[in-house]
């Protein structure tokens, strides 16, 4: 895990490759509670860790199954406002819902689920490439709405407006949808210029809606001001 600070200046780091804890095999997600603390899909390890903001282990959980609180194939993680996790295991296609601390609150069906976000009401969204679009659920993980087009989606975020930014993997872009699920700008090209992307994997936005994109193959993370 590398920190850095919002205009890309390193700050520290922490981690190595392995098993134990505080290491990580092939880690697929990343997310900040609102407590602070770091949470980090170990994907090949199939658990989450989670750390103090500097670093400092503080527990996990999780093992390879399909039983409550297992995994079998870590994807995205999302935080929320009131302490819930929302993990993705595109093995079972399916999310998970934790608090922060471990406590496991249930499993509910998203079709080959990759990333996921959590709104300002708690509300969790999910989706995968090609699943059928987005899958918004309530905190508790019950259905509400499908949204969106059906895009191969790696990672999402939502802003403070509730609009959701959705990475599309296949044609290397960045979708900004309304609440409703309807595209109102698109951001991105295949390239490796200012603005173009390489099979983009994560995207973050801030609380101030500065948006971050993991710009994959070109090694590099973008950052859009808002509008």
């Amino acid at each position: 895990v590398v920190a850095f600070d919002r205009l890309g200046g390193y700050l520290f780091e922490w981690g190595s490759y392995g098993s134990s804890s505080g290491m990580f095999l092939f880690p697929a997600g990343i997310a900040v509670a609102s407590d602070g603390s770091v949470l980090v899909a170990d994907s090949g390890n199939h658990r989450i860790q989670r750390f103090a903001a500097d670093g400092t282990w503080l527990g996990e959980w999780g093992s390879e199954g399909t039983g409550e609180g297992q995994f079998v194939q870590l994807e995205g993680i999302a935080s929320g406002p009131d302490s819930l996790l929302a993990v993705c295991d595109s093995g079972t296609s399916s999310f998970s819902i934790f608090t922060v601390s471990g406590s496991f609150l249930g499993r509910h069906p998203s079709l080959l689920a990759r990333g996921a976000a959590i709104d300002g009401m708690s509300n969790i969204y999910t989706a995968g490439c090609r699943s059928g679009g987005i899958t918004k659920t309530d905190r508790a993980g019950l259905f509400l709405v499908t949204l969106g087009p059906d895009l191969c989606v790696t990672d999402l975020a939502v802003d403070g407006e509730g609009n959701i930014c959705v990475l599309d993997y296949d044609l290397d872009r960045l979708d900004i949808l309304d609440p409703s699920g309807l595209v109102i700008s698109s951001i991105g090209s295949p390239g490796s210029g200012p603005g173009e992307f390489q099979r983009p994997g994560g995207v973050a936005v801030s609380p101030e809606g500065w948006i971050y994109v993991a710009d994959t193959a070109n090694d590099r993370i973008q950052v859009f001001a808002p509008k």
